[in-house]
């Protein structure tokens, strides 16, 4: 079972997409900020990590910027999962080597769907 760690900040967002996942058969950690998902990735790791751009604590870039810095969690895949238009996400996220960019507005299938091909 694979392990994935969800971080958002929007709590109804986290819990409805950790249901989905659950249902899936995957083994999903939820935490709302970058701090918390660095602790949480150094404490046990995870098989990628979904990760909000746009959070109070820490924006997703930064938190991505930190675990690429962290010898010990820097090799885990990172997909950036954002509401944000595609004219509204940071030109330099590419830089940070993100597995991927999944907008929230596709919902479930895609997010599914990435992941499965991303697990094949």
């Amino acid at each position: 079972m694979y392990r994935i760690l969800l971080v958002d900040d929007d709590e109804d967002m986290a819990e409805l997409c950790g249901f989905w996942l659950v249902k899936a058969g995957y083994d999903v950690k939820i935490v709302n900020g970058g701090k918390d998902a660095i602790d949480a990735l150094i404490a046990e790791s995870a098989d990628v990590v979904l990760l909000d751009i746009t959070m109070p604590d820490m924006s997703g870039e930064e938190t991505l910027r930190r675990i690429r810095d962290n010898i010990l969690i820097r090799d885990t895949p990172v997909f950036f999962r954002t509401g944000l238009e595609d004219g509204d996400i940071p030109e330099n996220i590419s830089e940070l080597s993100p597995a991927g960019i999944i907008p929230k507005a596709e919902g479930k299938k895609m997010l599914l769907a990435v992941l499965e091909d991303f697990f094949s």
